[in-house]
């Protein structure tokens, strides 16, 4: 079943946060149609039990298609939408770095909003956003999959994934 609410309110909400860098750098995001599709078909799409029926996106696109903001945006609205208490959500590249780049994304639409950032707590030092009122959080990870056992992920963006140095961390 779809549920046009929740589509809608994704939807709003990565709308209401602004660009962050390039020519579009402090003005709205507004989602191209297929951008908006993507977003309203992973969370307005519901099981017959009201959960998401989506568990996994995969989104291959050309360079300058927006797939840093549209991850950036993505990941933020699940830290504040979601209200799921001690959601744990990963963000992985093949370096901490290159998680980095995103990271820096979300931070930054975060501080151009007084109301997300009277909610969450940024931490550069350890690349964590805290949402501390659901004890949440958002942190930047590498690709050393041997130290990510036992993580309880809700949700998680692995970037460029196709420069993955291996299988070993998405298998984790």
């Amino acid at each position: 079943m779809f549920d046009e609410a929740i589509a809608n309110r994704y939807v709003s909400f990565i709308e209401s946060l602004k660009h962050v860098e390039g020519e579009w750098a402090g003005k709205p995001i507004i989602l191209e149609p297929d951008q908006k599709q993507i977003v309203r078909e992973l969370f307005g799409t519901l099981n017959a039990d009201g959960l998401r029926q989506y568990r996994m996106g995969y989104i291959s696109v050309p360079r300058k298609w927006g797939k840093s903001t549209l991850a950036a945006a993505i990941l933020l609205a699940i830290l504040l939408l979601d209200h799921e208490i001690g959601a744990q959500i990963y963000l992985a590249a093949a370096d901490r770095d290159n998680a980095s780049i995103i990271f820096r994304m979300i931070a930054q639409m975060a501080q151009q909003s007084a109301i997300i950032m009277s909610k969450i707590r940024i931490m550069e030092s350890t690349k964590r956003i805290i949402y501390p009122a659901e004890n949440s959080y958002i942190h930047a990870i590498s690709a050393e999959a041997y130290s990510k056992h036992g993580f309880n992920m809700h949700a998680g963006c692995y970037d460029e994934l196709h420069s993955a140095p291996n299988r070993d961390l998405w298998d984790v």
